[in-house]
């Protein structure tokens, strides 16, 4: 060994390594695309050739054109708020996303940026930003009068097939299967709570609401659903009406 390699192995053998600060280790993590993990609900991209500040002096419709690509991909995901920092654009969403949410909406953003999206109708649904809690009254618990068996309970599904009958209701799309309860001081009468997209002014529902319509020959009540009207869905046999410490189930289904 030559003194000039020997020398370059004990300076090797003495370097010291510095820790990286906390503020190199979040502009790296801002490069990668994400940072805080997939975890939170939000997601923030670092500006690039492609995401700048200026292109977004009209946020709102970026997060609208964002969303209609959600919707066109069927995703659950949507955009609620966004906010520009120094060096990275954070998204607020509804959800915490996959990974595979997070590349969809990158895919969105880069699309929204793009295309210049025209003003009015589209080809694709109007993008909803929010959900509208709604309760219908006035339907009866058990579809056949003649068999009140536990087959015979009105389901969440043939729920959204009378709003479907409705051309009012039409386009409306649920956020998840409604929940059929019976009325309170009743056996035969049932209110159905159903959770439906809707747009971030609430445009969607407000002219629905408070309003009586014929629905497969009964005269049904839309309302906005109270705070104290939510029905509780059980953890341990997923059934409603009753919370998991009231359940009597021994044992836990699987959902």
């Amino acid at each position: 060994m030559t003194t000039n390699q020997f020398e370059e192995n004990v300076m090797s053998s003495n370097e010291v390594i510095v820790p990286r600060s906390k503020k190199a280790l979040a502009v790296q993590k801002a490069a990668q695309g994400i940072t805080g993990g997939l975890n939170r609900k939000f997601a923030q991209f670092t500006y690039s050739h492609v995401v700048q500040p200026e292109h977004f002096g009209d946020m709102g419709k970026i997060i609208d054109a964002m969303n209609r690509q959600h919707v066109f991909h069927k995703s659950q995901i949507r955009v609620q708020n966004s906010r520009l920092f120094k060096n990275v654009v954070h998204f607020y969403l509804n959800l915490v996303p996959s990974k595979e949410g997070f590349m969809l909406i990158k895919e969105a953003l880069y699309k929204a940026l793009e295309t210049n999206l025209p003003e009015g109708d589209s080809d694709l649904p109007n993008a909803p930003q929010s959900v509208a809690h709604l309760i219908l009254k006035g339907f009866d618990y058990y579809t056949n009068q003649y068999n009140k068996r536990p087959e015979d309970i009105l389901t969440g599904e043939q729920v959204i097939q009378a709003m479907e009958s409705v051309d009012q209701f039409r386009g409306l799309e649920c956020v998840r299967n409604p929940a059929v309860v019976r009325s309170r001081g009743s056996r035969d009468m049932a209110v159905a709570f159903i959770d439906v997209w809707d747009s971030k002014t609430g445009s969607c529902t407000k002219d629905l609401v408070n309003k009586v319509y014929r629905i497969w020959g009964k005269l049904i009540k839309v309302e906005y659903t109270q705070q104290r009207e939510f029905v509780p869905q059980c953890q341990k046999c997923w059934k409603w009406n009753h919370g998991t410490s009231q359940c009597h189930l021994n044992h836990q289904l699987c959902a």
